[in-house]
């Protein structure tokens, strides 16, 4: 997953300079990399060296889904408790769902590449 989001994201680069005279260097996207691997040229890449380019700070993603929680949790003690829940409420039920699943998947891809 993490070569993935490294390739959608444009971290896989290739110097033409000798070759263009405008360009320098060309992003090769994510079908690029696709006929690469067909015909047995892939790039590899460690995964520590992707790794190292990942600046997310695990602090604040911990806070955001603390919080992310704390709102479910208060909705759930709300519905035991025998209040309604309004359609806020619910609605903000849904978007705390799909925090927690974008988080999940997005815990491996690299933040902030900058230099490929």
């Amino acid at each position: 997953m993490v070569y993935c989001h490294y390739a959608v994201m444009g971290g896989f680069a290739v110097d033409v300079e000798d070759i263009h005279n405008v360009l320098t260097r060309v992003t090769i996207t994510v079908n690029g990399m696709l006929y690469l691997a067909r015909t047995g040229h892939f790039c590899q890449v460690k995964r520590s060296n992707i790794a190292d380019k990942s600046k997310a700070d695990i602090l604040a993603k911990g806070l955001v889904c603390i919080q992310v929680l704390w709102v479910a949790g208060q909705a759930i003690e709300r519905k035991l408790a025998g209040y309604p829940i309004t359609l806020l409420e619910i609605h903000t039920l849904v978007h705390v769902v799909c925090a927690l699943v974008m988080y999940g998947l997005w815990a491996q891809k690299p933040l902030n590449v900058q230099d490929p």
